[in-house]
């Protein structure tokens, strides 16, 4: 019953989220937002490592409906739980409405409705990910197959990142 509020309601921020598309080159990424499947973590901060080491300030957040204990995941990584949730089901957009967050990369490949409701509450304007679902609410998509693995694709989309020259 609570997923049936958060999907209901993010169903309508689709819907009603209009913006126009962009690029940007890598130097003028300041703050990125990271959304990813717990089960990545690993790999997810290697991606964390590899923007820090380019000067970005780097949020990234994923659920995980129990309390996992994860030892030394470095600061930038928010892991929300249920505890994260209200009565409904709804997660709390307090932290992200004081980010100042440029760029927002989904790395997210399973549904996963809390970082599909958050994605909607991203200040970023320019937005990069692996969903073939919704293809319009990316300026960057990049099409993830079973062949290789999700290390490949994420050193594929920091070699892109990094490669897209705007006149």
């Amino acid at each position: 019953m609570i997923n049936f509020f958060l999907k209901a309601k993010t169903q309508q921020l689709r819907h009603d989220f209009k913006r126009p598309k962009r690029l940007k080159i890598y130097e003028d990424i300041h703050q990125v937002l990271l959304f990813f499947d717990f089960n990545r973590i690993n790999q997810v901060i290697s991606i964390v490592d590899a923007l820090k080491k380019d000067g970005k300030i780097v949020h990234a957040y994923t659920f995980c409906k129990k309390n996992t204990p994860t030892p030394g995941v470095p600061k930038e990584i928010h892991i929300l739980t249920t505890k994260a949730l209200n009565i409904i089901g709804i997660p709390s957009t307090e932290k992200l409405a004081g980010l100042q967050d440029d760029t927002l990369i989904d790395l997210t490949m399973m549904a996963s409705p809390v970082t599909d409701y958050l994605f909607f509450h991203s200040s970023a304007d320019y937005r990069i990910g692996f969903h073939r679902d919704f293809p319009q609410l990316f300026d960057l998509l990049l099409e993830f197959d079973q062949v290789h693995d999700f290390s490949f694709f994420s050193n594929q989309l920091l070699f892109y990142m990094k490669s897209i020259r705007t006149s």
